[in-house]
Protein backbone atom coordinates (compact mmCIF):
# COMPACT_ATOMS: atom_id res chain seq x y z
CA UNK A 1 0.00 0.00 0.00
CA UNK A 2 1.36 3.30 -0.84
CA UNK A 3 0.72 6.66 1.18
CA UNK A 4 0.64 9.69 -0.02
CA UNK A 5 -0.75 14.02 0.29
CA UNK A 6 -2.23 16.02 -1.65
CA UNK A 7 -4.80 18.66 -1.19
CA UNK A 8 -8.98 19.04 -1.05
CA UNK A 9 -8.27 20.79 -3.85
CA UNK A 10 -6.82 17.53 -5.82
CA UNK A 11 -9.83 15.30 -4.65
CA UNK A 12 -11.59 15.72 -7.93
CA UNK A 13 -8.77 14.55 -9.92
CA UNK A 14 -8.50 11.10 -8.21
CA UNK A 15 -9.82 7.63 -8.89
CA UNK A 16 -11.84 5.31 -6.24
CA UNK A 17 -7.85 3.75 -6.03
CA UNK A 18 -7.16 7.07 -3.79
CA UNK A 19 -8.58 6.42 -0.08
CA UNK A 20 -8.56 9.96 1.30
CA UNK A 21 -8.59 11.12 5.10
CA UNK A 22 -8.53 14.49 5.58
CA UNK A 23 -6.25 16.00 8.49
CA UNK A 24 -7.65 18.91 8.67
CA UNK A 25 -9.66 19.95 11.90
CA UNK A 26 -12.02 21.87 9.57
CA UNK A 27 -12.57 20.25 6.14
CA UNK A 28 -14.83 21.44 3.51
CA UNK A 29 -18.35 21.00 3.84
CA UNK A 30 -18.43 18.75 0.37
CA UNK A 31 -15.97 16.01 1.65
CA UNK A 32 -18.55 15.08 4.51
CA UNK A 33 -21.79 15.53 3.05
CA UNK A 34 -22.83 18.23 5.76
CA UNK A 35 -22.36 15.22 8.30
CA UNK A 36 -20.98 15.06 11.80
CA UNK A 37 -17.29 13.83 12.20
CA UNK A 38 -17.68 10.08 12.25
CA UNK A 39 -19.73 9.85 9.41
CA UNK A 40 -18.48 8.12 6.21
CA UNK A 41 -20.01 9.05 2.86
CA UNK A 42 -19.31 7.35 -0.81
CA UNK A 43 -20.80 9.13 -3.81
CA UNK A 44 -20.11 7.73 -7.22
CA UNK A 45 -17.90 5.27 -6.19
CA UNK A 46 -15.56 7.93 -4.31
CA UNK A 47 -14.86 8.00 -1.10
CA UNK A 48 -15.88 11.20 0.71
CA UNK A 49 -15.65 12.19 4.46
CA UNK A 50 -13.21 9.75 6.10
CA UNK A 51 -11.29 11.03 8.33
CA UNK A 52 -7.50 10.26 10.18
CA UNK A 53 -8.47 12.67 13.63
CA UNK A 54 -4.85 12.12 15.34
CA UNK A 55 -3.70 14.62 12.74
CA UNK A 56 -5.80 17.20 13.56
CA UNK A 57 -4.07 20.10 15.02
CA UNK A 58 -4.53 20.65 18.40
CA UNK A 59 -3.12 24.27 18.27
CA UNK A 60 -5.56 26.12 16.82
CA UNK A 61 -3.43 29.27 17.06
CA UNK A 62 -3.02 29.34 13.20
CA UNK A 63 -5.18 31.78 11.24
CA UNK A 64 -3.96 31.25 8.01
CA UNK A 65 -2.70 33.76 4.90
CA UNK A 66 -0.80 35.61 5.05
CA UNK A 67 1.33 34.43 7.81
CA UNK A 68 2.89 36.68 10.18
CA UNK A 69 5.36 34.14 11.16
CA UNK A 70 8.03 31.87 9.16
CA UNK A 71 7.98 28.32 9.28
CA UNK A 72 10.74 28.12 11.47
CA UNK A 73 9.62 30.12 14.20
CA UNK A 74 5.85 29.22 13.71
CA UNK A 75 4.53 27.97 17.37
CA UNK A 76 1.26 26.56 15.20
CA UNK A 77 3.86 24.42 13.39
CA UNK A 78 5.94 23.19 16.24
CA UNK A 79 3.05 22.40 18.65
CA UNK A 80 2.57 20.44 15.12
CA UNK A 81 5.71 18.38 15.09
CA UNK A 82 5.18 18.22 18.41
CA UNK A 83 1.49 16.34 18.19
CA UNK A 84 2.99 14.06 15.48
CA UNK A 85 6.16 12.90 17.46
CA UNK A 86 3.54 11.79 20.66
CA UNK A 87 1.84 9.42 18.33
CA UNK A 88 3.01 6.07 17.67
CA UNK A 89 3.81 5.70 13.87
CA UNK A 90 2.72 1.67 13.59
CA UNK A 91 -0.57 2.14 15.49
CA UNK A 92 -1.35 5.49 12.75
CA UNK A 93 -0.15 3.59 9.57
CA UNK A 94 -2.05 0.39 11.18
CA UNK A 95 -5.53 1.93 11.51
CA UNK A 96 -4.81 4.14 8.14
CA UNK A 97 -3.92 0.86 6.15
CA UNK A 98 -7.21 -1.61 7.92
CA UNK A 99 -9.55 1.61 7.21
CA UNK A 100 -8.13 1.71 3.42
CA UNK A 101 -8.44 -2.11 2.76
CA UNK A 102 -12.29 -2.27 4.25
CA UNK A 103 -13.31 0.70 1.68
CA UNK A 104 -11.56 -1.32 -1.00
CA UNK A 105 -13.21 -4.27 -0.02
CA UNK A 106 -16.47 -2.90 -0.05
CA UNK A 107 -15.51 -1.12 -3.67
CA UNK A 108 -14.23 -4.10 -5.01
CA UNK A 109 -10.80 -1.79 -5.43
CA UNK A 110 -7.84 -3.84 -5.17
CA UNK A 111 -4.42 -2.30 -3.65
CA UNK A 112 -5.89 1.25 -2.72
CA UNK A 113 -3.61 4.15 -1.79
CA UNK A 114 -4.16 6.22 1.11
CA UNK A 115 -4.26 9.78 0.16
CA UNK A 116 -3.56 12.49 3.58
CA UNK A 117 -5.35 15.25 2.35
CA UNK A 118 -4.35 18.86 3.75
CA UNK A 119 -5.81 22.67 2.90
CA UNK A 120 -2.50 23.81 1.36
CA UNK A 121 -0.73 23.51 -1.66
CA UNK A 122 2.71 21.64 -1.91
CA UNK A 123 4.73 25.34 -2.61
CA UNK A 124 3.06 26.67 0.63
CA UNK A 125 5.80 26.57 3.04
CA UNK A 126 3.80 27.51 6.16
CA UNK A 127 1.21 23.99 6.15
CA UNK A 128 1.11 21.12 8.26
CA UNK A 129 1.89 18.96 5.19
CA UNK A 130 5.39 19.43 5.55
CA UNK A 131 5.51 18.07 9.06
CA UNK A 132 3.37 15.25 8.09
CA UNK A 133 6.19 14.65 5.48
CA UNK A 134 8.99 14.78 7.99
CA UNK A 135 7.18 12.18 10.23
CA UNK A 136 6.57 10.10 7.93
CA UNK A 137 10.39 10.05 6.88
CA UNK A 138 11.67 9.77 10.37
CA UNK A 139 9.73 7.08 10.15
CA UNK A 140 10.93 5.32 7.23
CA UNK A 141 7.90 5.62 5.57
CA UNK A 142 8.63 8.00 2.61
CA UNK A 143 5.09 9.70 1.93
CA UNK A 144 5.01 11.33 -1.73
CA UNK A 145 3.06 13.91 -3.04
CA UNK A 146 0.02 12.50 -5.22
CA UNK A 147 0.26 13.65 -8.84
CA UNK A 148 -2.73 12.85 -11.62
Amino acid sequence: MNFYISYFAQFRNMTPKQICFSTAVWDPKWFHDFRDQSYKFVKDNKIYGLRATCFNPRNHECHGMPCQHEPKSCNFLHCYKEQLESLNFSDVTNALMISANEIAKELKIEDPDVVLLVHETPDNPCSERHAIIKWFDDNWLPIKEWKK
